[in-house]
């Protein structure tokens, strides 16, 4: 019987302690009434055994749309877009990105309980690819390769940040980090540097 006592005490227990690393918060859904109040901060928590916790990033995450395997771009990520003559190029970048811990509980329930890398696979990225190209059609080809390149990262942190604050993701930089075009564009440009 002691021993009955101690398995199920241990389980309950278990079912009851929310453990969140460091630089992350835990929003709590309970089956009976949807997400619960305050997200959950770093460290042990209590909890019902009812509720599920789902964890978020609130520091500031580095992700990368690369042709090579670099962070969180396992695979070719790269993408192509045209600039504003109409010329072809194969784009990579690498973004910065943050969940509020204030509104993380939106996010969650926005996005249907899906964790945060979940969202950022499946919603960050396919939109930083569509909406990357909305801003790179506005400039010419020797802009984004030449001397106007800061400027372009400039245009593209502040419309994609503008673009992903109303599902409370915050996008604090983003950066070209290497854009190719074919090899006659690309002597054109040399030749008029």
């Amino acid at each position: 019987v002691v021993v009955v006592a101690v398995i199920i005490a241990s389980i309950i227990a278990k079912l009851s302690i929310a453990v969140i690393p460091a630089g992350y918060v835990g929003v709590q859904y309970n089956m009976n009434g949807g997400v619960e109040g305050k997200p959950l901060t770093q460290g042990w928590n209590f909890k019902s055994p009812k509720v599920h916790v789902t964890n978020y990033t609130v520091s500031i995450e580095q992700s990368y749309l690369t042709s090579n395997d670099k962070g969180d771009s396992p695979s070719d990520e790269s993408f192509s877009a045209s600039s504003k003559e109409g010329k072809a190029m194969q784009v990579e970048l690498a973004f910065s990105y943050q969940y509020d811990a204030k509104t993380v509980n939106k996010v969650f329930t926005e996005f249907r309980g899906q964790s945060g890398t979940e969202v950022r696979d499946y919603f960050i990225k396919p939109n930083m690819v569509s909406w990357s190209k909305e801003v790179l059609a506005r400039y010419a080809v020797a802009d984004i390769l030449g001397d106007k390149r800061a400027e372009v990262n400039t245009a593209l942190t502040e419309y994609v940040a503008n673009k992903f604050d109303k599902y409370y993701i915050k996008i604090s930089n983003v950066s070209l980090s290497n854009v190719t075009v074919d090899e006659e564009t690309q002597k054109a440009i040399n030749n008029k540097i």
